[in-house]
């Protein structure tokens, strides 16, 4: 039952639009910039009356520190206080999650190089957003990885909340398969199990 709701919700939800970029952000700029309120955090899923709910949810693999040999010391890759920034409509919060070390196995049952095989750190992101109906421009960005990810959304009213997921496409090198040692690629939004990539 509540995946027939999650698609008929999805048949009222249009992405119109949605662009990835390679930019540089400053997540302390962003902390201390007053901005107009378009939505506010919340801690549970219940949909106030008039209001919409969308969770936004991103988990992506890091490589450790001093992979790489000339690596900048400054860099918070595979480090606790990992920054991501939410933008809404003009409205930003800036995050840091400290995420944890994980080791997995490089090969998958098939003996394939798994994207995210091998030892690194798991940062992940679920925010609850509680905003009016309508359309919004949601922005995902990843300063350490130079990156964001924009999806413009029209939002019907509904007491079921959104799921807005995005999942990462790491870098190859070479003909090498993609893993996530080279780094993020980009990031595919997916709006209530649908793929929006365009």
């Amino acid at each position: 039952m509540k995946k027939l709701t999650l698609t008929v919700i999805a048949t009222f939800a249009a992405v119109w639009l949605m662009s990835c970029t390679q930019v540089v952000r400053v997540p302390e700029a962003v902390e201390q910039t007053v901005t107009k309120k378009v939505f506010t955090e919340v801690t549970n899923d219940i949909v106030e009356p008039g209001k919409v709910n969308i969770v936004v949810k991103l988990s992506i693999k890091t490589r450790l520190p001093g992979y790489y040999l000339l690596e900048s010391k400054n860099s918070l890759t595979g480090k606790p206080g990992y920054p991501f920034i939410i933008t809404v409509d003009g409205q930003s919060v800036a995050y840091r999650e400290d995420g944890e070390i994980e080791k997995t196995s490089k090969y998958d049952a098939k003996g394939i190089l798994a994207p995210e095989g091998g030892e690194g750190r798991r940062y992940t992101l679920v925010k609850i957003l509680r905003m009016q109906p309508g359309q919004h421009r949601i922005e995902i960005d990843l300063p350490e990885e130079k990156y964001t990810c924009r999806v413009n959304v029209t939002l019907a009213e509904s007491s079921v909340p959104y799921l807005l997921e995005l999942k990462p496409e790491y870098r190859r090198s070479g003909k090498q398969r993609p893993t996530f040692l080279q780094g993020l690629r980009c990031l595919e939004p997916f709006l209530n199990g649908s793929s929006r990539k365009s």
